[in-house]
């Protein structure tokens, strides 16, 4: 139905774009939310043991341990925008885990660390239909009539940066009946296991421009001019992140907007959306 690959940057870079500010201090700290507002690490209560921020707000007691419960839809989309009742189906839900390297971010001054999953639960709500419900669905199910069960499918995919000025990347989709409608571009250098950087920090590379083709056309049509980001020129590239969350969330901009500040959003989260819906 779906696969996602890379979900630890993938969950990050959506969760900045779609999630309001205040998840963190409310509901976003049971699924282990919390945005990162530094780029070092710090060792709690002098154990030599560095853990995330989120750990530090939580207060674990015994030190280290925690738990908590993310809802399928923050790593899936299908389960976020379909919302029917399936009936006589199999559920599968296959989860490859990564090293530790990947998991942890400690202070370089700590010994290395280890995440130990001690119990792993999936919870899947079953529906009873009432009588005049159970015969609507009978006689649906009698007619074989098809149901719609379009949703928004999240993929990603990385590639080693050539040590080059410019670069071309190509990218595909998994099927032809899916179309691309928003591309997000992130950057990450060293970050891959190594726990003595933070995995949830993305960096700008001094990045000037970049656009996508699709379809021969290009996405944005004007060069991203004058950004540079070591000069505090970023305000267009900011501007169309900013965008994604009220275009794709369909939330007012007055009610609720990107949760990123311009400042952190240059040191700990650039990304670069590009939104390719309107084409022919």
């Amino acid at each position: 139905m779906e696969s996602l690959f890379h979900p630890g940057q993938t969950t990050t870079m959506l969760g900045l774009l779609k999630f309001p500010d205040d998840l963190q201090k409310s509901t976003g700290l049971n699924l282990l939310w919390f945005k990162d507002t530094h780029t070092t690490a710090h060792i709690q209560n002098n154990t030599g043991f560095g853990v995330r921020q989120q750990y530090i707000i939580r207060k674990p007691d015994p030190n280290g341990t925690f738990s908590f419960r993310v809802p399928l839809k923050h790593i899936f989309e299908f389960c976020d925008d379909y919302e029917k009742v399936v009936y006589c189906f199999k559920h599968q839900l296959t989860l490859v885990r990564k090293g530790d390297n990947d998991a942890i971010f400690r202070n370089n001054a700590a010994d290395a660390g280890k995440a130990v999953l001690s119990r792993l639960s999936w919870c899947m709500p079953h529906m009873l239909p009432n009588d005049q419900e159970k015969i609507a669905l009978y006689k649906r199910f009698e007619s074989k009539s098809s149901l719609p069960v379009g949703y928004r499918m999240v993929q990603c995919d990385s590639i080693s940066v050539p040590q080059t000025r410019n670069f071309t990347w190509r990218l595909s989709v998994k099927s032809v009946l899916e179309k691309p409608r928003w591309i997000t571009v992130a950057f990450q250098t060293d970050k891959s296991g190594n726990q003595e950087h933070n995995p949830s920090i993305f960096d700008h590379c001094n990045l000037t421009n970049m656009f996508v083709t699709l379809n021969s056309r290009r996405y944005p049509e004007i060069d991203y001019d004058y950004t540079v980001f070591t000069q505090q020129k970023f305000s267009r590239v900011y501007v169309d992140a900013a965008a994604f969350r009220t275009k794709f969330c369909n939330v007012e901009k007055l009610i609720s907007s990107l949760n990123i500040t311009p400042s952190d959003y240059k040191e700990l989260s650039p990304m670069f959306v590009f939104g390719v819906t309107k084409r022919s």
